[in-house]
């Protein structure tokens, strides 16, 4: 029988969309698919486990997990709390408990790194899946929370560093950390955030936010 999804190069029309309500999760079931065929991989072949390799097909070292890039399997994380919102199943279920135990192994025992923009995606990822009770890691998601609200500078007026010791403050780091304030009940500093971002970063000329 053939695909009722169109090809990647057939542009898709709001009438196409109408004539085909299923298309899009069609199409995000292939996606899943994708992902999970040519990029999850065990780590170190320990049973039970599983990161995103960040390339396709992978060059050895991202195949043995050496360059593992913690953001993007932050980003993973919350695509696959998508999957399982889209269509819940256990198989689903164990994906993302398998994302979360395999960070925290790849890491050493830790969710937490030097890179504040790293851990406040993960924090977003881990909160979102902690609320829909795909896992229980309340503690994982305080000391990133903590390690965010902390980073706050206001002896230069706030904003959150890149990393640890840098002076670079940007948009990646700040932005996503106001949201994991807002869901972590920080509002005060999730509005001091806001303010800052809104007061620093946009471009005058036409109020783009700027990456720095």
């Amino acid at each position: 029988m053939a695909s009722t999804v169109p090809s990647c190069t057939t542009p898709v029309t709001p009438t196409d969309l109408t004539d085909r309500p299923g298309v899009w999760s069609e199409r995000a079931a292939q996606a899943e698919n994708a992902v999970l065929q040519r990029h999850l991989r065990r780590l170190v072949g320990l049973p039970m486990t599983g990161l995103g390799v960040v390339s396709w097909p992978a060059s050895p070292g991202h195949r043995l997990l050496l360059r593992w890039h913690f953001w993007w399997q932050a980003h993973l994380l919350d695509c696959a709390v998508d999957a399982w919102l889209r269509d819940p199943t256990p198989a689903r279920k164990r994906v993302v408990a398998t994302l979360v135990r395999s960070i925290k192994l790849r890491n050493l025992g830790r969710l937490t790194n030097d890179y504040y923009d790293d851990m406040a995606w993960l924090g977003i990822a881990l909160e979102r899946a902690e609320r829909l009770q795909l896992i229980e890691h309340r503690s994982a998601i305080a000391v990133l929370e903590a390690a965010l609200y902390d980073s706050w500078a206001p002896e230069i007026g706030g904003g959150i560093p890149w990393c640890k010791g840098s002076d670079f403050y940007k948009a990646p780091a700040n932005g996503p950390a106001g949201i994991i304030m807002l869901r972590t009940g920080k509002i005060w500093r999730a509005r001091e955030i806001g303010h800052w971002i809104d007061g620093t970063l946009p471009d005058p000329a036409n109020r783009l936010v700027l990456n720095w």
